[in-house]
């Protein structure tokens, strides 16, 4: 334990400084990213605010409402956290220089696993806190509960995310040490399979919904029943939202239970790794280190050519380092896999549509649905643009000085990753907004609002990365999750979900006024939608022309 503590106390010495030395060196970037992690925050506190108030107006079955979001919120962000520690312990553990240099050090290699567990947990379940801690003080607030819920509540999600780091940590040991000539297959074969079980389930849950849409204490129960499943007794989900609802209701010893409860496996599954990862741990990484032997697969070429084709009208170079991002994607389980699952919930959900009879509803109300669509599909755009669009520059690392020498303009570079995501995201946004509007049969000026909509998202976003992407390289570090992570990632996730909600809110704004309000004639209505839409043009260009301008003002000046 002594090795462990000591690899912890030199890891936040490091990360002390690194904050102080961007504290010190770059105090207006750190306003600006604290200012946004603010407003994001109080967004979140204000919207759930009003959430529980709203069930307040339907005391009948507030009480199960609550502890039913709760369980699905909790069910999913374990799901997902499990996921994302698998990922990150993959690259973490197996990837990262750091750990070839610890093993060759008199150190344990369950000690230098368990430290890299510990790094893992900080880097993939920070944003686990930042988004569950305004829901808790939220709920707190509107229920009139004491300062020690708060404590308590905090302890409560600390101990939750080991569990889901555990079991992604353990996942990712498990597929190196047994299958390390057939990992990536397998890591596919498992996001196929988890995302088909999400899609399945999402999708009798919704078939089995009632064909007509009453929001009535009988239609909220039949709902609810559907969604059972989140409250088993052995989840971990299930365990933290009860301790949750047993503070907030004064049960302090029904609490400490499920605290106890939580903190026990909590430990277990760590002492479990801890005696796996000493039998196999250092075998696993340095069986890693080696080459399979098998040829390299074919599969692919044929999209290649189809993708060298389409971007005709860039550099033949730029056209071969975009070509070369692409087969990094589609080589990269991790990667499309992401990609499936999300978008993939988002079309099965788009695709049930009119089980719920949004389509025979009120014409104020499809709107609120088909934005609803638009904003869902722009935010999931938005991460998967900063996970794995953003780090693309950084990860060339040592190797940038290739690009140095190749025959092709800095400029040139950018432009083809540019176009690279705006094409990309707009293939897969625009697709979903069409069909999200066919299945809602809103009308075909509505249909064509939501898709200019979508494309100047797509190029505000793709403008944004690739920009920031070149302003704020990192290019020592190999983990993408990492990369993510740091001050460029979460500036340009920020500055992402400020523009996508200045967009949505001035289209929104002119059909509120007039469906909702009927504050406007159709003739106003027309006016203000047009002025919204050249206000969101300029907003789109601003926030993408001035990012990339800079960025390949400083990709130009920068030493390999």
């Amino acid at each position: 334990m002594e090795e462990i503590a000591f690899l912890l106390r030199l890891r936040a010495r490091i990360a002390a400084n690194t904050v102080a030395k961007v504290l010190s060196t770059a105090k207006l970037r750190s306003a600006m990213v604290v200012g946004f992690c603010v407003v994001f925050w109080g967004t979140l506190f204000l919207t759930f605010c009003r959430g529980f108030l709203f069930l307040d107006k339907f005391p009948f079955f507030k009480e199960r409402v609550v502890e039913y979001l709760f369980s699905l919120f909790f069910f999913f962000l374990f799901l997902m956290l499990i996921f994302s520690n698998a990922i990150i312990s993959f690259s973490s553990l197996f990837r990262s220089d750091e750990v070839g240099f610890l093993l060759g050090l008199p150190l344990c290699g369950e000690n230098v696993f368990l430290y890299k567990f510990v790094e893992s947990v900080a880097f993939s379940s920070w944003a686990f806190l930042l988004l569950g801690m305004p829901v808790m003080i939220a709920y707190g607030l509107t229920e009139g509960v004491g300062f020690i819920f708060y404590v308590f509540v905090f302890f409560f999600l600390l101990g939750f995310i080991f569990l889901p780091a555990g079991l992604g940590s353990l996942i990712a040991l498990l597929l190196v040490s047994f299958f390390q000539r057939r990992k990536k297959h397998i890591l596919a074969l498992f996001l196929i399979l988890a995302g088909a079980f999400l899609s399945v389930g999402l999708g009798r849950i919704i078939l089995q919904a009632k064909s007509e849409f009453t929001f009535s204490g009988i239609w909220v129960k039949g709902l609810l029943d559907r969604f059972s499943f989140s409250k088993n007794a052995f989840l971990p989900s299930h365990w933290l939202t009860q301790g949750t609802l047993a503070l907030a209701r004064g049960k302090g010893s029904d609490a400490l239970l499920y605290f106890a409860v939580i903190i026990a496996n909590a430990l277990l599954l760590t002492l479990i790794i801890y005696q796996v990862a000493s039998r196999i741990y250092a075998f696993s990484w340095s069986k890693s280190q080696g080459r399979t032997g098998k040829r390299p697969l074919s599969i692919g070429r044929f999209w290649d050519r189809i993708l060298e084709k389409a971007f005709f009208y860039l550099s033949p170079g730029a056209r071969l380092l975009l070509l070369k991002d692409f087969k990094t994607f589609r080589r990269d389980p991790a990667q499309w896999g992401q990609f499936l699952i999300f978008f993939g919930l988002l079309g099965v959900y788009v695709l049930n549509l009119r089980t719920f009879a949004y389509h025979r509803a009120e014409t104020n109300w499809k709107s609120i649905v088909s934005f609803l669509n638009l904003s869902a599909t722009a935010l999931t755009l938005a991460t998967f643009n900063s996970r794995f669009i953003y780090p693309l520059l950084s990860l060339e690392g040592r190797r940038f000085w290739i690009l140095a020498l190749a025959p092709v303009e800095r400029k040139a570079m950018l432009l083809g990753k540019f176009a690279y995501s705006l094409v990309g995201s707009l293939l897969v946004s625009v697709g979903l907004i069409f069909l999200s509007d066919f299945m809602l049969q809103m009308p075909f000026f509505v249909v064509a609002i939501h898709a200019g909509t979508m494309f100047l998202i797509c190029f505000g976003l793709s403008g944004i990365t690739v920009g920031l992407a070149a302003i704020y390289p990192n290019l020592k570090e190999e983990n993408p999750s990492k990369i993510v992570a740091g001050f460029g990632g979460t500036f340009t996730f920020l500055l992402s979900l400020a523009f996508i909600m200045a967009v949505i809110s001035l289209e929104i704004l002119p059909f509120h006024l007039y469906l909702a309000s009927r504050r406007i004639t159709e003739a106003a209505f027309g006016r203000w939608l047009l002025i919204a839409f050249a206000v969101a043009i300029g907003i789109t260009f601003l926030v993408s022309y001035a990012p990339l301008v800079l960025g390949i003002r400083a990709f130009k000046r920068m030493e390999f």
